[in-house]
Order: C-alpha cells, then structure tokens, then sequence
C-alpha cells in the first residue's frame, strides 16, 4: 500500500492526533497563485478581459466546492521539512492509501499551463475542454515545484465537518496513520507522542525521528523505542 506523508508544525500535527483530522486546504489559501487556475486564452483586450472575468467566477466556484489534503510522497527531503514543518520543527505524519484511491492524484511539473481558449467558452461541444483543463490545473504545477514530489487528495467540501471558525476537516481514521515522524529539531519524545496516540485512540503506529545523512545532504529516519 503506498505511503504519504503530511508535513506539518507541531501544534497542526499534536491537533491531527487529538482530533483524528485533518485541516483541509482551501483553493484561494494555496501558496502557488497559479494553482488551481487554469489559463484562459484571447485574442484582444476585449476577450482577455472577458476571460478573465470567466476565469474568476470559475475559480469562485471551485473554491466553494473543492478543498485539498496536499500529501508528499517522500520524508528524505530537506527542503520540505524546513518549509512545510516549521524549519525542521515540525513532524511528518505517514500514512497509507490503497492504490487508485478515488481522488488521490499526483501533480505532475510542467511548463505550460491547463488552457481554455475564448472561443471554446461557451460553447456546449467544447464543455469537456473546458472541465478537462480545469481537472488538469488541480494537478499540474510548474517545474520549481518538483521538489516537493505532491500527491493531492481532492475532497468536496460537502463531505467535510465545519466548525465555527470556518475551517474544514477530514477525518483521519486508525488504518490511515501508520506512524509519526519527528523532524530534526523536533522537541518532543517518542514517549510524548505515544501519549497522544493512545489517548486518541491510535493503536500499533510507529514513531520515528529524523537523522542527518553523513557523507551526503541526506536524511535518514531512527525508529523510536518507549
């Protein structure tokens, strides 16, 4: 079964635990501008202008409808640690999905964007166009990105619980997590987090902690004992 891992700060991660959820992202709160957003095409001014205010209500939207887990498939990488989990601060949760899980995609890099043309829109034959370059911007970056090695889980918000600050959760069942990985820097103990498992209801995850590689710029990870 493949693993995923959600690099987060150490209070995002102790919440997940606790709370047996996860924070889901909201389209318009991403870091990338151009995420999510596919690229409409025209000719002139006046189309331009058109499609940027069609492209606008699109994204409005899909920012209404859709949330992201953004997952990495990697735990060796430096740079993912030092930016999404508070400079090595932080923990890197791992867990496992089955293969073709629904809405699980990867991002694949590339130097063009998803395009809609003017004169594709609004036009009922050209409607499969349309949403396929909006499926694609869900899923394609450009090629800085690469580092982060991202597979998005794609969730309607309807499916998600709300509460009263208008943030919107998932829940993160027991044969989700397989274990807990403490970054470099990270303060906490193995016994800390087995705490906070337990408590949670967590049976059988592994904990782990980052190490640095010797001869290379490399991480290696130590299995914890309590």
């Amino acid at each position: 079964m493949p693993s995923y891992f959600r690099y987060l700060d150490e209070n995002g991660a102790l919440n997940s635990i606790e709370h047996r959820n996860f924070r889901v992202s909201r389209l318009d709160a991403l870091n990338d501008p151009f995420d999510c957003a596919p690229h409409f095409e025209g000719n002139n001014a006046n189309e331009r202008m058109k499609c940027e205010m069609v492209a606008t209500a699109h994204f409005r939207n899909r920012n209404t409808d859709l949330g992201l887990i953004c997952l990495s498939r990697t735990w060796r990488a430096p740079l993912l640690w030092g930016h999404y989990a508070d400079k090595h601060r932080g923990i890197a949760l791992q867990l496992n999905f089955p293969k073709n899980t629904e809405n699980l995609l990867p991002v694949r890099y590339c130097r063009r964007r998803p395009t809609v043309k003017y004169c594709d829109i609004g036009d009922d034959s050209k409607k499969d166009i349309i949403s396929t370059a909006f499926c694609d911007s869900f899923t394609t970056k450009s090629p800085p990105w690469r580092y982060e090695r991202e597979s998005r889980y794609i969730i309607p918000l309807k499916e998600c619980w709300r509460d009263s600050a208008g943030y919107y959760y998932q829940p993160l069942p027991n044969d989700r997590l397989v274990g807990v990985i403490l970054g470099l820097r990270c303060k906490l103990t193995a016994a800390d987090i087995a705490i906070r498992l337990r408590d949670a209801g967590y049976k059988g995850k592994t904990i782990w902690r980052i190490k640095m590689g010797t001869r290379h710029f490399s991480f290696i990870r130590e299995k914890l004992t309590i």
